[in-house]
């Protein structure tokens, strides 16, 4: 019973989520973890066929400072690029290993 009550909330949490995807809304500018957005976007696309022979690593900066932006549009960018980047590998039996990576850019001087 444990399992169904789990397995039940897990699609809950997936259809939420495709749900938010989905959603029109006006664009409010928040602080904004973009390690938080990826994190959630990998969560999601990990779980799709489409996604079985990828395995995607991510190296995110822990001090990255929160941005101010629209979090539903940041999702939508990084599902963009994550979905952009695996292409090749649907079309291939096995791709290799994808790496999302995110650090803050040095300043110049």
């Amino acid at each position: 019973m444990k399992i169904i009550v789990d397995e039940t909330m897990r699609c809950r949490k997936i259809v939420k989520g495709l749900l938010d995807f989905a959603r029109q809304t006006k664009p409010q500018k928040q602080a904004v973890s973009l390690n938080q957005v990826i994190a959630d976007v990998v969560n999601l696309v990990g779980k799709q066929a489409a996604f079985r022979d990828i395995d995607i690593q991510m190296d995110l900066a822990a001090d990255l400072p929160a941005v101010m932006a629209d979090q539903d549009q940041m999702r939508q960018v990084v599902l963009n690029a994550v979905l952009n980047a695996a292409r090749p590998c649907t079309r291939v039996a096995s791709c290799g290993l994808h790496h999302v990576t995110i650090r803050r850019a040095r300043r110049l001087r």
